[in-house]
């Protein structure tokens, strides 16, 4: 059953590198089919098996030889420990599909920032409503809804202060659109828990960064990523570190 759902999940990671690489660029998801992005040569069926395609090819373009970008295996192999894990916590169930979307959601939002510094506003909706009408039909919908106000709420005051000590902009308004779509998710407890995860992995990733010397204080580092990374530690562990804060406060 795992690897059965492994093989899906890399398959459907197959259709999210798709998203991330046309969704920014306003191309359609479904037509023309997949072609090389160096020679634009038509890809077959052979080209497209998800991860295998990859290896057997040595990572180049059958008909041009142009090296083909490694995110898109690491993509296909994320997608399909993705189903494979929700399977594992969730079982075959409405929450299963439900963070099997929203973490797919995850994953093309985590890699169109990181390369475009840009977070859709397509993506963002479509997670806003698949997040109400999950928590409709468990009964939250109120807590839902404030969710979502809060997220926007939140880092849109962040976005201001950070202007005004700044002098810049220190988050994106995709940032704030985007803690909206968590918060409709998780609601607001979980959603502070999730944005404060963000922030501190945030601060980990970007020290180590200029110790390391590969970006500088005044470069730009997009949040998107640590603030879907944060939001699945609140989805999945929220309760639990929840329950911990107040043992030690």
């Amino acid at each position: 059953m795992y690897l059965l759902l492994f093989i899906f999940g890399i398959v459907a990671g197959s259709f999210l590198n798709v998203c991330i690489f046309r969704i920014p660029k306003g191309k359609s998801i479904i037509y023309p089919g997949s072609r090389c992005t160096h020679c634009n040569a038509e890809l077959h069926t052979g080209d497209l098996i998800p991860i295998l395609s990859y290896l057997l090819l040595g990572g180049k373009c059958k008909y041009c030889k142009s090296k083909i970008s490694g995110l898109y295996p690491l993509v296909e192999f994320l997608s399909g420990i993705n189903f494979v894990f929700l399977f594992f916590l969730f079982g075959f169930s409405t929450s299963f599909i439900f963070y099997l979307i929203m973490f797919s959601l995850f994953i093309v939002i985590f890699f169109i920032d990181l390369k475009e510094y840009v977070i859709p506003d397509s993506l963002v909706i479509f997670g806003v409503i698949v997040s109400l009408l999950f928590n409709a039909l468990k009964g939250q919908i109120v807590q839902s809804i404030s969710g979502a106000l809060a997220g926007i709420i939140i880092m849109y005051a962040i976005l201001l202060f950070g202007r005004l000590i700044f002098k810049k902009e220190a988050l994106g308004f995709g940032d704030v659109t985007l803690s909206a779509m968590l918060g409709a998710m998780l609601g607001v407890k979980f959603l502070i828990i999730g944005l404060f995860s963000a922030y501190i992995i945030a601060a980990v990733v970007s020290s180590l960064l200029m110790i390391l010397k590969l970006r500088g204080i005044n470069d730009m580092i997009p949040f998107g990523p640590f603030l879907v990374a944060g939001a699945a530690i609140g989805a999945l562990w929220g309760e639990q570190i929840f329950n911990w804060y107040l043992t030690v406060v």
